[in-house]
Parts: structure tokens; sequence; C-alpha cells
């Protein structure tokens, strides 16, 4: 390959991995800090922002596995898969990746998530039922003012393979693009819930489903 050819080639993953890192929508009412990092196959995202919303209503909103899809538009499918307990369940998202038009498919993801409402949500991946060998999320939510302090953490290793010295990037400003998005989502949508909205705090044990199937609905 010409020098030319070359240097065009350099501008134009240069044009392509800047672009990705504007996210392309105003940020959340107060973001606050942002920060990647990756450890081997790894990639790693935490998240601080105050959103003008409770606590309990975006506790609501982050619980609504049934319609993950409004969070962004990635997202093509969510369903709860099974009611473990009262404070746990599985979830199923269908998520298509598409990065400056260069790596696009579609990923599955099987989640077990923990609820202590209205504070925190902590998940992960089941490798087995995913496209990825190993991914955890936590959100954690405290009072500020009249709104909430977000604090959240996102791993994620996939099971496919990833080029480093390209696909690594794109993945990485991927994951930040879509993260904000998700989190001016979250905000948007708790806003739109009567104030006070959100699961109780304490509610009784759910019924245990016949074994083998599937239970629906929120929490």
């Amino acid at each position: 390959m010409s020098r030319p050819t070359r240097a065009r080639r350099r501008a134009v993953l240069a044009t392509l991995a800047l672009g990705l890192m504007a996210p392309g929508h105003a940020a959340p009412a107060e973001l606050r800090a942002l920060d990647m990092s990756e450890d081997g196959p790894r990639v790693r995202l935490t998240l601080t922002a105050v959103l003008d919303a409770p606590p309990a209503s975006v506790f609501a909103v982050i619980t609504d596995y049934e319609h993950l899809a409004q969070l962004h538009r990635h997202i093509l499918e969510s369903r709860v898969v099974d009611r473990i307990d009262a404070r746990t369940v599985d979830v199923y998202t269908r998520v298509r990746g598409c990065v400056a038009g260069v790596f696009c498919r579609r990923f599955a993801r099987v989640e077990r998530l923990h609820e202590r409402p209205p504070e925190e949500l902590r998940s992960e991946v089941l490798p087995a039922q995913s496209d990825f060998a190993y991914g955890t999320v936590i959100w954690r939510l405290r009072p500020e003012g009249g709104g909430t302090l977000v604090a959240y953490e996102t791993e994620v290793e996939p099971e496919f393979w990833v080029p480093k010295l390209f696909g690594r990037p794109l993945l990485a400003s991927f994951l930040r693009r879509t993260t904000i998005e998700m989190i001016e989502r979250v905000e948007a949508l708790a806003l739109e819930r009567p104030a006070g909205a959100g699961a109780d705090p304490d509610p009784a044990p759910a019924e245990a489903a016949p074994e083998g199937t599937a239970t629906g609905g929120r929490p």
C-alpha cells in the first residue's frame, strides 16, 4: 500500500473515532464524571450524574423490564424470563450494535438482576445464555435536592472477537455514547411518572411460577 493510501486510511479511521466520541445529544441535567478503562479483554465505564427526578421514579424506570427498549434505540426487545424471588429476576434483551457503519451485529443477553429499591440495582450476565463472556451493571441511587444522584458502573467482555487496534476503541466509544443516551432517557421517562411512583420497598413475596415457565410484567 502506498504512503498516500495509508495516510488516507488513517485519516478516515481517526475521523470515525472522533465522531463516535460526540454523544450526539445534550448531556443529562448534570453529568459530573465519566471514566472508561480497559483490563485485558474487558471494558469498564463509570458515570456519575444528577437527574431531575426522585430515586423512586428513576428506580421504577430502570426496573420496567418489559419496556427497556424505551431507554435507547439499540435495544430491540426485552422481557422477563424468570422471577427467582421477590428481589431477583432474569431478564433477556436483544440489542443491535452498529458502530459508524463498520461493525454491525445483534447480541443476545440474559442478566440476573438483584433489586434493592429504591437505592440499588445490580446485574450480572449469564454467559451460557448470552453473547458476552462477562458483564456487570450497578446502579446506585441517592436523593440529592429534589432529584437523584446516579452512580452507574458497567464492565463488559464480549464473547465474540473484537480487533484490538480499531474495534476496541469503537466498542468503548459505542458504550460511552449509548450510556449517555440511556441516562438521558431514564431522566425523561422518570419525569413523566407521578411524584413518588416506584417499586414498593417491601412487597409481599412473589408466588413461585410453575417449573419451566417464564414470568412477565414488572416487579
